[in-house]
C-alpha cells in the first residue's frame, strides 16, 4: 500500500512537470523548454530568479510573476529588449538573473511568457498578449521622447530653456499615461512605461548637457537632432520589429 501511494504521488508529480513543460513547449519541434526559470534563495535571505534561454533564438521580452504568500500580494516584471536594449536581451545559451524579493519574503515566482527574436512566443496566452501590448506602448514612449527632443529644441531660447521644457514635457507625458483597472499584469506595465519615459528623458537631458551641438555656436535645432540620434542608438540596442 505504501509503495502504491508513493507511485501515485510520483505519477502526479510527473504529470505536473509534463504540464509545465507543455506550457512552454514549442510548435517547431525544438527543446520542449525553450526558456526555464530558476529560483534561488540566497544566504542573506534574498530571492533571485534566473531566466535561462535554451532556444536557438534570443529572448527579446519576458513576463515574470511573483506571489508573496505572507502578504497575499503580487509583483511582476515586464521587460522588452526592443526598447530597453541589451540589458533585457537573453541570447541563445545565455541567462539573466535578477533579485525578486528582499530577505525572508520567499515568494512563489513563475515565468509567465516570453517573446523570441524569430517571432515566436511561449507561455500563457494572456501574458503573451500583455507583452505584445507592452512592446507597442514602450515603442510609443520612445517615439514620443524622440519627437519632444527635436520639436522642443526649435522652440527654446537657450540650453537652459530647452532642459526646462524637456522636464515640463516629461511630467505632462507621464501624467497622461492612463492608469490600468486590472490589478495584475497591466499595473506593472503602467509602472514600467512610466519608468521608460523617465529613463529616456533622463538620457535626453544628460546627452544634451554633454553634446557640443547644444552649446556655443551650434544651434539648438542641431542639438535636438543629435540627442534624438543618441536616443535611437542608446535606448534601442536591438533591431526593431
Amino acid at each position: 500500500m505504501r509503495n502504491k501511494r508513493l507511485v501515485g504521488a510520483l505519477s502526479v508529480a510527473l504529470v505536473a512537470i509534463a504540464v509545465t513543460l507543455y506550457a512552454f513547449g514549442t510548435a517547431r519541434g525544438d527543446s520542449p523548454t525553450p526558456v526555464s526559470g530558476i529560483v534561488t534563495h540566497l544566504p542573506d535571505g534574498r530571492t533571485e530568479f534566473t531566466l535561462r534561454n535554451h532556444a536557438s533564438a534570443s529572448v527579446t521580452a519576458y513576463a515574470v510573476n511573483a506571489v508573496f504568500q505572507t502578504r497575499g500580494l503580487h509583483e511582476g516584471w515586464l521587460r522588452d529588449a526592443k526598447t530597453e536594449g541589451e540589458a533585457a536581451l537573453i541570447a541563445p545559451g545565455k541567462e539573466l538573473t535578477f533579485v525578486v524579493a528582499s530577505p525572508r519574503q520567499h515568494p512563489i515566482v513563475q515565468l509567465q511568457a516570453v517573446l523570441l527574436s524569430d517571432g515566436s512566443s511561449f507561455g500563457d496566452a494572456a501574458w503573451v498578449a500583455r507583452l505584445v501590448n507592452f512592446r507597442t506602448y514602450s515603442r510609443q514612449t520612445l517615439s514620443a521622447v524622440e519627437y519632444d527632443v527635436v520639436s522642443l529644441s526649435t522652440q527654446s531660447a537657450n540650453l537652459e530653456d530647452y532642459l526646462s521644457r524637456l522636464e515640463t514635457q516629461r511630467k505632462l507625458r507621464t501624467a497622461g499615461i492612463p492608469r490600468p483597472s486590472e490589478k495584475i499584469g497591466t499595473n506593472w506595465a503602467y509602472r514600467d512605461l512610466v519608468g521608460a519615459f523617465n529613463r529616456n528623458y533622463h538620457l535626453a537631458v544628460v546627452t544634451a548637457k554633454s553634446r557640443l551641438e547644444c552649446s556655443g555656436d551650434a544651434t539648438l535645432s542641431e542639438c535636438g537632432k543629435a540627442v534624438s540620434s543618441i536616443l535611437e542608438r542608446g535606448a534601442v540596442a536591438v533591431s526593431r520589429p
